[in-house]
């Protein structure tokens, strides 16, 4: 099956990059601080990590579909079974991507194997440029409660091919 923008879509682009721009460029004018008492580091299950726990409470819930982070960090919620299996038999992904999958060790015993596929790598896409908001690298994953698992598809074909400027 192959997706394509539709004309709305396309017609949207330039509206898109547009918010992309001035988002990144609004962050660096004000030097955004975040509040450290609030953080995200899956790796991390401590009191105050409080972003994770949002996060993990949404996965669970069935709220989230699609996770964009770090890859680390998708690692290791990857370790938790929180992440679908790109390669199970659930959701075989198209092996146009193949070669950015990122794998991770099987803490879970929601996996059958030791190293599982749960992320896309997003390398080369418009996030991880210099001015985006990912300059060192992020990947995209599927929550294993998404019931809309056709959609990371989707979200790869306008990342990485239609919807880079």
């Amino acid at each position: 099956m192959e997706y394509t923008l539709t004309e709305l879509g396309r017609s949207l682009l330039p509206i898109l990059v547009a918010m992309r721009d001035w988002g990144a460029d609004y962050l660096k004018e004000k030097n955004l601080v975040f509040d450290t008492n609030c953080y995200c580091n899956p790796s991390e299950k401590t009191y105050g990590n409080n972003y994770y726990n949002k996060l993990i409470a949404l996965m669970d819930g069935g709220v989230l579909d699609l996770l964009i982070m770090e890859k680390e960090d998708l690692q290791a919620i990857g370790s938790t079974g929180r992440l679908l299996d790109l390669e199970g038999e659930y959701f075989l992904l198209d092996q146009h991507w193949k070669d950015r999958l990122i794998y991770c060790e099987n803490t879970a015993s929601d996996y059958e194997k030791s190293l599982v596929p749960v992320a896309v790598d997003l390398t080369g896409s418009f996030l991880t440029e210099a001015e985006g908001p990912y300059p060192e690298g992020c990947a995209v994953s599927l929550s294993a409660f998404s019931s809309r698992p056709e959609e990371l598809e989707r979200f790869l074909i306008f990342f990485l091919e239609e919807g880079n400027p």
